[in-house]
């Protein structure tokens, strides 16, 4: 405001004039209807509304397209010149009712030998919405036969059509053996168990049997059939050898057989054992029994299974008599004469192998007085040797026999200066003969003389014999006359 005088002086003041749009817009409806469609809304029509002041610029906040089934609630905002806003909200209805219709009147059947891994979805069509296309089938279908299989047709809302297809499984082929021919089974004695080939079949797992009886034991070639089978029956056969060749000889024990010892003689032998791979073993020997010879005698044993393989181990059977003979008597008696034994008897000795020969280190005839010792010697046929000894004891206890009753009596007239001797006859010895004279015998008269007959070792015994000195002649003077003694004193 200007407040002017008369004279032009001037002063102001302002004044505020305020305009304020305060009311929003009015929708013109009271409610809007509802938009209903089955897939989609693509346009709205704006609804208007009416504002005191100004013009009304009307906006949603949908989303076009709107298929969202079901409600979807349109916000309308009616906003005037100065910004005032009121809203208004308006359902979109969608609701697809309507099912996929398939686009085939009806499927083809699925044929297959083994299984069908897969399916090929069919299609159908929807008035609104793509088209989820499933199926009840288990896949792999694998069941040999018509497997009937539903496909479901389902839109986005739910709604659902169905249509069903057959898949029919028809398995035809037997199985086949993987390998063109089977290798020989081969061993020395059986075979227990087989190694089952593998076969392959279109379809499903194979069935592998044989005809074999096991443990195949039979030398030679025995021919199995397998048979492969797979699950509806398909049946294709396929053969196989099993040869039994024994060619291993049995194998002996012990790497070595221990000696058979004995002193005298080996009667029988104990059969050592040996081990075959695949049968019994048969077990002899080359021994003429029983072996008695001094030594090592070498026996052959021979090891033969049920096929006639053999194998031979040596076994030495060592005869060695290490006993000497044992006499028969503990002590020989003693043997006694009183002049000489020219015999002895053999006493005896039994030895535990064979005959005994005796001898002994006996000069005979054996003379010598007293003890003599003899050494029998027993002696087996291998040359063990004991000894024994045996006392021969000769005792000379009879004195010499004068061969002559009396002895005659000797005589002379003045001495006797030898003496004839006399004999005697001893049971063993020689005879010394002495007497006790002492000669010359010169003693007149009857002297008489003690002759001893001596043996050799001391027996003795005695005889006498008169010596008779008789001086029955006279002297006879050396001169015929003696010469005269002449002396000038005497003659002493």
């Amino acid at each position: 405001w200007t407040y002017k005088d008369v004279v032009g002086n001037t002063s102001t003041q302002t004044q505020n004039v305020i305009i304020t749009d305060a009311t929003a817009p009015v929708a013109d409806l009271a409610s809007l209807p509802n938009v209903t469609a089955e897939c989609e809304v693509t346009t709205l029509t704006a609804p208007s509304a009416t504002d005191n002041c100004s013009a009304v610029t009307v906006t949603n906040d949908a989303s076009l397209p709107i298929t969202t089934q079901g409600t979807t609630v349109v916000t309308w905002t009616y906003k005037d010149v100065v910004g005032n806003i009121s809203t208004q909200t308006q359902n979109v209805i969608i609701t697809d009712a309507t099912a996929p219709v398939a686009d085939l009147a009806s499927l083809p059947n699925v044929t297959a030998e083994c299984e069908v891994t897969s399916l090929t979805a069919p299609s159908a069509t929807d008035n609104c919405s793509a088209v989820t296309v499933t199926n009840d089938a288990s896949l792999p279908i694998t069941t040999q036969g018509t497997t009937v299989v539903t496909w479901t047709y389902k839109d986005v809302v739910g709604n659902i059509s169905t249509q069903t297809q057959n898949v029919i499984i028809t398995d035809a082929t037997a199985p086949v053996a993987d390998l063109a021919s089977l290798p020989n089974v081969t061993a020395e004695c059986e075979v227990t168990s087989l190694t089952a080939p593998s076969a392959t079949d279109n379809c499903s797992a194979v069935t592998v049997t044989n005809d074999a009886s096991l443990p195949i034991t039979t030398q030679g070639t025995t021919v199995v059939t397998w048979t492969y089978k797979d699950v509806v029956g398909n049946i294709s056969t396929q053969t196989q050898n099993v040869i039994i060749t024994d060619a291993t000889a049995p194998v002996a024990n012990l790497a070595s057989l221990s000696n058979v010892t004995a002193e005298c003689e080996v009667t029988s032998l104990t059969a050592p054992t040996a081990t075959d791979n695949c049968s019994a073993v048969t077990v002899t020997n080359d021994a003429s029994l029983p072996i008695t010879t001094q030594g090592t005698t070498v026996v052959t044993w021979t090891y033969k299974d049920v096929v006639g393989n053999t194998s031979t181990q040596t076994q030495n059977v060592i005869i060695t008599d290490a006993t000497a003979p044992v006499a028969d008597l503990a002590s020989l008696p003693n043997v006694t004469a009183e002049c000489e034994v020219t015999t002895l008897t053999a006493p005896s000795a039994t030895d535990n192998c064979s005959a005994v020969t005796v001898t002994n280190d006996a000069s005979l005839p054996i003379t010598t007085q007293g003890t003599t010792v003899v050494t029998w010697t027993y002696k087996d046929v291998v040359g063990n040797i004991s000894t024994q000894t045996q006392n021969v004891i000769i005792t000379d206890a009879t004195a010499p026999v004068a061969n002559l009753a009396s002895l005659p009596n000797v005589t002379a007239e003045c001495e006797v200066t030898t003496l004839t001797a006399p004999t005697a006859t001893d049971n063993c010895s020689a005879v010394t003969v002495t007497n006790d004279a002492s000669l010359p015998i010169t003693a007149q008269g009857t002297t008489v003389v003690t002759w001893t007959y001596k043996d050799v070792v001391g027996n003795t015994s005695t005889q006498t014999q008169n010596v008779i000195i008789t001086d029955a002649t006279a002297p006879v003077a050396d001169l015929a006359s003696l010469p005269n003694v002449t002396a000038e004193c005497e003659v002493t």
